[in-house]
């Protein structure tokens, strides 16, 4: 996961509300599934919007967790909504 901390600076006003809510709920754990099932909406939506939050913020590559990515890089969702 080398390079990860040079993305401190995010640029969260990339992404829609929608994109948001999913990035909160990944960041507190939730599984694609569970998501989806919180959303009302279907998993192939939620892994749609987990492939534009990873294309909007830069994120090195898809395999590196999303969870483990907010955390490195301090994201506070409370200045999001």
């Amino acid at each position: 996961m080398a390079g990860i901390n040079q993305y401190t600076e995010v640029n969260l006003e990339k992404l829609t509300r929608a994109e948001l809510v999913i990035l909160h709920q990944i960041s507190n754990g939730l599984t694609s599934k569970a998501i989806a099932e919180k959303q009302s909406i279907s998993l192939r939506t939620v892994e749609k919007h987990r492939s534009n939050i990873i294309l909007k913020l830069g994120i090195p590559t898809p395999s590196t967790s999303l969870k483990k990515w907010i955390e490195l890089n301090q994201i506070n969702f409370k200045k999001c909504h």
